[in-house]
């Protein structure tokens, strides 16, 4: 049983659906908010990713549960330069926009429960290649998910 695709459509939908955070990361028209599989070479900066760190599956009871997954994802922004001010606030925008959140997503025939997302932790990597300085830093973000029967 596959809950990644659940997952990012889950998260993407929740990350688009914050106007504030839209607003930070390209606007409306163009939102740079990728899934980590997707992110595009060359992207303007800043922008927000996301991508699975976990997905282990586990077998479920009671009965109505058929298969459920503890995925821990990884939501990031990347910002060029030293001064952390951008990134805190796309953190902020990221941790509204999916912590607490819950709700379905259907694929299919298959409709999958997502949720709460919750805080695990926060991680930060910097990045010097010649006189650019790139940072990411992002949020790590563990949930429940369950394939309903």
């Amino acid at each position: 049983m596959e809950f990644g695709q659940p997952c990012s459509q889950f998260i993407q939908g929740k990350l688009l659906g914050d106007s504030a955070l839209v607003a930070l990361v390209g606007g409306a028209s163009a939102p740079r908010i990728y899934n980590g599989d997707a992110i595009p070479q060359g992207v303007t900066l800043p922008y927000v990713a996301h991508s699975p760190l976990s997905l282990l599956n586990r077998n479920a009871l009671p009965a109505t549960v058929t298969m459920f997954a503890m995925p821990v994802w990884w939501c990031r922004c990347v910002i060029s330069g030293r001064d952390l001010t951008q990134a805190y606030a796309i953190l902020r925008r990221i941790n509204a926009a999916l912590i607490g959140q819950s709700g379905n997503v259907v694929i299919g025939a298959d409709t999958y429960y997502l949720g709460p997302w919750f805080w695990r932790t926060t991680r930060t990597l910097t990045e010097d290649e010649g006189s650019i300085h790139m940072v990411t830093m992002g949020i790590e973000a563990e949930s429940r998910v369950q394939l309903l029967a």
